[in-house]
């Protein structure tokens, strides 16, 4: 029996750089290569700009000042027959578009990247609960995050599917005198005792837990560094506080500010190991790039977490909020380059096994399947360009 085509979709992503724009990018080449029509909707700028695409990709949203009958417009030129939405920077747009897609009977899916979006503290609860109860169907990234959706939110778990957050080896890898995006990183065992926290910087993320269990690891290994690359909400003065009250300054980089997407490479490149000290995640994409890129990492014990690694084969776990234990996981990994190499290289391999974009894509398109039986151009009054 031959299988039906892949539905048309158009993916929306409102921040044109970052997690949501890198996912995306990956989500749509690998839909595209499976033959799907795919178009993103995306931000002005767009990041991955000159980067190489098989996708459409229309930059429609523009920070505070999108224009509604703009977007519109521009789903009703490409006439998906699925509309994917990710993250929620505009949840003053999404919602009712979202309820006029389902009013108008055009699918919608929406990936709940984070069940907690810090774009949402200035709106009121109900309407993160309407984001999560309108669309056809709900894309989680880990059992915690759809278990979280039906329990504390109340969807109906035949609306969620669990669609594991695919391998950022193309990003962490990437170098800009490479050849191709395959270009191998250094191995862990062949550089120095660095650690890396990587990426946006909230106060759920546990920094100041990470920069006092540094103290502790710099008393037991004086050469040992740690590089924090990343944007800040809040200012990032009350870290260079702490790190300037424990005496930290020589030990601890501090490269502050938003990492472009061709120097996430050098960054991972240059770490024996990733630690991911949260005190909260729904999930993470600095877990796939740390393991794209062949670096073990040490985790806290928050759901979205550690279903995705393997203690003591691909990293290390400890409680969240532990500083103890955090500082004992990451002395264990900086003193032992040759047990950081073998973790980092099965890392690599599961990922590559586990993450793949190809069952991702694969596993989206039963998503779209499920609203979309059939690949059709959509020829309802909605998509149908007004005579005269």
């Amino acid at each position: 029996m031959t299988e039906p085509a892949p539905p048309s979709v158009a993916l929306l992503e409102a921040c044109g750089r970052g997690g949501l724009a890198h996912f995306t990018y990956a989500l749509a080449t690998a839909l595209a290569g499976a033959g799907a029509r795919v178009s993103v909707l995306t931000a002005t700028p767009y990041e991955l700009e000159a980067h190489p695409r098989s996708f459409e990709l229309v930059r429609v949203f523009d920070r505070w000042r999108t224009n509604p009958v703009a977007l519109w417009r521009a789903l009703r030129r490409v006439a998906p027959d699925v509309v994917h939405l990710h993250g929620a920077a505009h949840p003053e747009l999404y919602v009712p578009l979202v309820l006029v897609l389902r009013l108008a009977g055009i699918p919608t899916v929406y990936s709940a990247h984070d069940l907690e979006p810090r774009q949402w503290r200035w709106f009121p609860a109900w309407v993160l609960r309407l984001l999560f109860r309108l669309p056809d169907r709900l894309v989680a990234h880990s059992r915690s995050v759809a278990e979280r959706l039906t329990r504390v939110y109340g969807v109906a778990p035949e609306r969620v599917h669990v669609v594991p957050h695919g391998s950022y080896a193309f990003l962490a890898q990437r170098r800009p005198d490479a050849a191709d995006d395959a270009s191998p990183v250094t191995p862990a065992d062949q550089l120095g005792p660095t650690a890396l926290f990587f990426g946006f910087i909230l106060p759920q993320k546990g920094l100041d837990d990470l920069i006092a269990a540094f103290r502790t690891v710099v008393d037991a290994i004086p050469q040992a560094r740690l590089v924090i690359a990343g944007e800040a909400s809040g200012g990032f003065e009350p870290y260079r506080r702490q790190i300037r009250e424990l005496d930290l300054e020589d030990s601890v980089e501090c490269r502050v500010g938003y990492v472009p997407v061709d120097a996430m490479a050098d960054c991972f490149a240059a770490c024996r190991i990733v630690v991911l000290p949260y005190r909260s995640s729904s999930q993470s994409g600095v877990l796939p790039a740390a393991f794209g890129a062949g670096r073990a990492v040490v985790v806290t014990d928050c759901p979205g977490l550690t279903e995705f690694v393997r203690p003591d084969r691909t990293g290390l776990v400890v409680p969240v909020g532990d500083r103890r234990a955090l500082a004992g996981a990451i002395t264990r990994l900086l003193g032992d380059p040759a047990t950081c190499r073998r973790m980092g290289d099965e890392a690599r391999r599961w990922s590559e096994r586990e993450l793949g974009w190809s069952d991702v894509a694969a596993a989206m398109r039963r998503v779209y399947r499920s609203v979309a039986p059939e690949a059709r151009p959509m020829q309802g009054e909605l998509w149908k360009p007004k005579s005269g």
